[in-house]
């Protein structure tokens, strides 16, 4: 089934002076609506390991990054990190109960009074499924590939 659904996923290299981080994000978005359209998927993509479908994605992205200046083993290791992340964030997402953001506000006040600047920090973040949340940890992991290039190429 994860192999079935890994087809949903568009594959496209890097095109020629398309920035590296804008075209790997995008592909972690591809991952994230695929999953968020299928009911479970994420649960399913916890548990499965990469099967034919994954392959020539795997290899096209490689590819395009090794093209940006990655060695093959970072490129790797950025590509599962970011796939572990999209995975965990959508299990989040798909297993939490609709809530409204004020009701969420309310429940963190209650709880967290003892704890203001935890408290501070919950009100200052907003929802933590939320399209914001999401780009925020994906923009901190490319960061983190980005330092591991050898020589980082603007993007």
């Amino acid at each position: 089934m994860a192999d079935a659904l890994t087809r949903e996923i568009p594959l496209r290299p890097l095109a020629e002076g398309e920035s590296w981080r804008d075209w790997l994000a995008e592909r972690m978005r591809d991952q994230r609506r695929m999953l968020n359209a299928h009911r479970d998927a994420a649960r399913l993509f916890v548990g499965a390991r990469p099967g034919p479908s994954a392959l020539p994605i795997l290899q096209t992205a490689l590819e395009s990054l090794q093209r940006a200046g990655f060695a093959p083993r970072e490129a790797l290791r950025g590509l599962f990190t970011l796939g572990h992340y999209v995975s965990g964030f959508v299990l989040e997402e798909q297993a939490d109960h609709p809530r409204g953001p004020e009701e969420d506000l309310d429940r963190a006040r209650q709880w967290l009074a003892d704890h203001p600047i935890l408290f501070e920090a919950v009100a200052q973040s907003g929802h933590p499924q939320g399209e914001e949340a999401f780009e925020h940890g994906l923009a901190m992991i490319l960061e983190g590939m980005r330092a591991h290039l050898p020589s980082p190429p603007p993007g």
